[in-house]
């Protein structure tokens, strides 16, 4: 006992420099110093990038930056200082789409609606992201201090989760809404955890802000899983109130003002969710079964994790990832996979050893639901996913369980921090009988990873074949093949593992014994570091921006010298690098890359196979005439249909198929019949027999019957503004007829005629109609959309309010400081 405390004096003198950081007042500056170097350095690549790159994210380049840009340039066009005015209508895909009920990405969010107005947006992106990655180091770090827990304790706890594979690596696939949850929902649990307990209204008013941050970021799923979390903390919390007997008056305060903070985070993001909340209740595509059945259980556990995943857990990347590195691909059963949910196996093994040695109430409840959170993302790898199915609201549409993820990141890093604190209490109790039992539990895990490493290198394709046999026994043969290309990926993380594992013995065990001082703690903060970079660096990387939004391309001056509005269909994969190419352009597409289009537009073309726009392999004309769409774009040596005129452009790399025949962006009919909006009137409308030309499809009878009246030059149409939320049509007509546009039709949407208001009638399936006298008329459809006028009146002054209330009581704190003192 003697030489233990000596080694131990020993190990703490000579560490001294540890302790004095440590007790440091400056600590928490230097901790944000120093993760803010570990965060450039994980984006070095990006940060060095010449001007003309941008970090590389798959969905950024496919949608996010023209989401960004075009709501972006409104704002900067209006000299916006708050995103309070956003443009209401994106004419660019679909027909057409609402952006903000449609959740064009981040328009409210303060932090990058910031940053996209002072840097280009291709650089505000990616230092969104950089941003957002060392706010989740400071927020987890807070939260980690505000259980009580020491500083280098917490500074594990906030390295271990900014680092975590499953948020980092959700740059590669541009998830930024993702990203931006994940950051900020451990300062939501912080503040809970500090509301609950002292019962003080700033916690609570701050929790509410929080939240409405979290739900405007905006990603709806994450937000939901946010509120599970933090709904469970509060019970768990109120339930121990009871049992401790806490008063009936502080308990019913505390209830009460948690229900008040969502309350505000609800009103507070009622901007965008207000109408957004209608928007995918009633007219997306996961409002009912949708065209191709955008909810239900096989919708809803789409996406999950499987034993390949869990496994990843230990063994990262352990199924592998689709980003063509390494000679590897993924073998799992999802479609694909470019993101990881790894979370470190040194805060999965700290949280394990937590358990043993530190059994409270709080480490009980972060067991409990990161447990629950890997439960979930298993999805229907278990049957306990028909639980949450038939039992949580909402679930049946929602899909990729394994977002949840990011709980279970928290729960074992908050974890792994309470072990450290543990280590130390074992280091000063002379009565504790478990450090040597730690150790040689430690000793024997590590000795297990190095048998497995052993046997993974001895015997790697055996290996594998059994992993096959036991769990994926129906796998394809392409994943097979994926899978022996991961073999030696596979094992040369066996002995990483096993080496991490010898690392956390020597370091755990030694500091435990008191044979290591503080210096302990901080050589597990950089195998945690390391641990977890070896897999973050995988899904850094830049792009140059031009490689996919390239100018003055010959194409696009060829369709910019159209006259008329007209739609393209782009059916290239190498010409056009991003989807949204040509909207970027100002080219309208007749689909898009979106999710979230309305559900009848989905309807029309088919669903997410776009089934009806095909007649076997080649063209089904009809959608593309009936929807004002000119052309189709093929890569050269695509196979094109038989009729319709070419024009190649572009270097000859692109071609530029004229469809035939197509309606004019707005035209008269003078004939309809009667549907309801079914399937089978979809089915009559697309049909060859149905005369599209002569007659409308519509939903109920117009104000003004149209009368039958033979052709004539006398009717015309003349477009006279075609804006995103204003087109103003002048329209001549020998007799009562009906003026049908192939716009999307949306309830926001307004028609007048001759300044008098009109009925928008809804037209085959999903454009508009509106019914008119003969004469000459001058029609204006306008977009007003009172919900999101209520929506951004609540958000405005619940805002207000709850920073006028929380500055009222950091001001009354701070004068009650001053008086007593």
């Amino acid at each position: 006992m003697v030489k233990r405390k000596q080694a131990s004096e020993r190990s703490e003198s000579r560490y001294d420099i540890v302790r004095e950081l440590e007790e440091s007042n400056n600590f928490f500056w230097i901790y944000a110093g120093a993760t803010l170097l570990f965060t450039l350095i994980l984006f070095w690549k990006f940060v060095f990038s010449a001007s003309s790159e941008m970090l590389l994210g798959s969905d950024t380049i496919q949608a996010g930056v023209f989401f960004r840009e075009y709501i972006t340039d409104f704002f900067k066009n209006q000299g916006a200082f708050l995103p309070l005015h956003p443009p209401m209508w994106n004419p660019y895909l679909f027909g057409g789409i609402p952006p903000v009920d449609s959740f064009h990405g981040d328009i409210f969010y303060l932090p990058t609606f910031f940053l996209k107005m002072i840097f280009p947006l291709h650089k505000a992106l990616g230092l969104g992201l950089m941003l957002h990655v060392w706010l989740a180091g400071l927020f987890s770090y807070v939260c980690a201090r505000g259980f009580g827990l020491s500083r280098l304790a917490s500074a594990f706890a906030g390295v271990s989760y900014m680092f975590s594979g499953y948020l980092v690596s959700l740059v590669a696939p541009g998830h930024d809404g993702k990203m931006f949850v994940t950051a900020l929902f451990p300062l939501a649990f912080h503040l809970l955890n500090r509301g609950t307990a002292t019962a003080q209204l700033k916690y609570f008013l701050g929790l509410g802000l929080t939240i409405a941050f979290i739900i405007l970021t905006p990603h709806p799923q994450m937000a939901y899983f946010s509120l599970w979390a933090l709904g469970f903390f509060a019970l768990y919390r109120i339930i121990f109130m009871f049992k401790d007997k806490v008063g009936v008056v502080r308990t019913g305060l505390i209830t009460t003002m948690f229900v008040c903070a969502v309350v505000i985070g609800l009103l507070g993001s009622a901007i965008q969710m207000w109408p957004g909340y209608k928007y995918i209740s009633e007219f997306s595509p996961r409002a009912g079964e949708g065209a191709e059945g955008r909810s239900g259980y096989e919708w809803a556990t789409s996406w999950s994790m499987h034993p390949e995943e869990a496994f990843g857990q230990i063994i990262p990347l352990f199924a592998g990832v689709d980003d063509g590195k390494d000679g590897g691909a993924y073998w799992g059963r999802n479609a694909f996979k470019d993101n990881t949910e790894y979370s470190g196996f040194v805060p999965l093994l700290l949280g394990v050893l937590c358990i043993a040695l530190w059994r409270k109430r709080e480490t009980w409840f972060l067991l409990g639901l990161g447990v629950f959170a890997l439960i979930y993302a298993l999805g229907a790898t278990t049957p306990m996913f028909h639980l949450f199915y038939a039992i949580i609201p909402n679930v049946q549409k929602m899909r990729a369980p394994s977002m949840i993820m990011f709980l279970f990141s928290f729960s074992f890093a908050l974890l792994a921090a309470f072990a450290i604190d543990a280590l130390t209490n074992l280091r000063t109790d002379k009565k504790a009988t478990i450090g040597p039992k730690l150790g040689k539990a430690l000793l024997i895990v590590a000795a297990v990873f190095t048998v497995k490493a052993l046997f993974a290198t001895m015997a790697g394709e055996s290996m594998m074949s059994m992993y096959r046999s036991i769990f994926y026994s129906d796998m394809s043969p392409d994943n097979y093949q994926a899978m022996a290309g991961m073999i030696g990926t596979i094992q040369v993380s066996f002995w990483l593992v096993a080496i991490i594992s010898w690392a956390c013995w020597y370091l755990v065990s030694g500091y435990s014994a008191g044979r290591l001082g503080r210096i302990a703690v901080v050589g597990l903060i950089f195998l945690s570091l390391v641990d977890l970079w070896r897999v973050d660096f995988r899904f850094i990387d830049i792009a140059e921006y031009n490689r996919y939004f390239p100018p003055n391309l010959p194409v696009v001056q060829k369709l910019r010298q159209e006259t008329e509005p007209f739609r393209v269909m782009d059916f290239t994969r190498q010409t056009f690098a991003s989807r949204s190419f040509l909207p970027m352009n100002g080219i309208e597409l007749l689909v898009g890359y979106h999710g979230a289009q309305l559900k009848t537009y989905d309807e029309f073309i088919g669903g997410l196979a776009f089934k009806n726009l095909f007649e076997g392999q080649n063209l089904n004309y009809q959608p593309f005439q009936l929807a004002n769409t000119k052309y189709a774009m093929f890569d050269r040596g695509m196979k094109l249909p038989e009729t319709g005129g070419i024009v190649k452009t572009y270097d000859n790399e692109v071609v530029m198929y004229r469809i035939p025949d197509v309606l004019p962006r707005a035209v008269i009919f003078h004939d309809y019949i009667l549907g309801s909006q079914t399937q089978d009137d979809l089915s009559t409308l697309l049909s060859p027999e149905f005369p599209f030309r002569e007659k409308l499809i519509l939903y109920e009878d117009p104000e003004i019957r149209p009368a039958l009246s033979p052709l004539s030059t006398a009717e015309t149409v003349e477009i006279v503004e075609h804006g995103v939320e204003r087109q103003v049509y002048r329209v001549t007509l020998n007799s009562p007829g009906l003026l049908y546009v192939s716009e999307n039709y949306f309830p926001a949407w307004k028609v007048s005629v001759d300044g008098v208001d009109k009925k928008l009638l809804l037209a085959n399936h999903t454009f508009r109609a509106v019914s008119l006298d003969s004469g000459t008329h001058e029609v204006v459809f306008h977009y007003h959309w009172p919900r999101f006028a209520t929506g951004r009146m609540l958000t405005i002054v619940t805002m207000l309010a709850s920073i006028a209330g929380l500055a009222g009581c950091l001001f009354y704190e701070r004068r009650k400081k001053g008086t007593t003192a």
